[in-house]
């Protein structure tokens, strides 16, 4: 469990970054297949998990709406 929200999509759509901010992670969790972590500069991190693929590298900076993984 967490506290987070999580969002569905199609298999196939892109993932898109929710807000501007530095990859600190990019890869195989358990649990979570492939994910990409991003953290932010007002202390909030972003997991986006379960990707076909990842887009971005431990870090990249990313803007928010860029796509991120598949």
């Amino acid at each position: 469990m967490h506290k987070g929200v999580d969002f569905a999509a199609k298999a196939g759509s892109p993932v898109v970054a929710v807000a501007a901010g530095v990859v600190t992670a990019s890869g195989r969790r358990s649990g979570y297949g492939n994910t990409v972590e991003v953290s932010h500069a007002d202390g909030y991190v972003t997991l986006y998990a379960h990707n076909q693929s990842n887009l971005v590298q431990v870090g990249d900076l990313v803007q928010r709406g860029q796509t991120i993984a598949k």
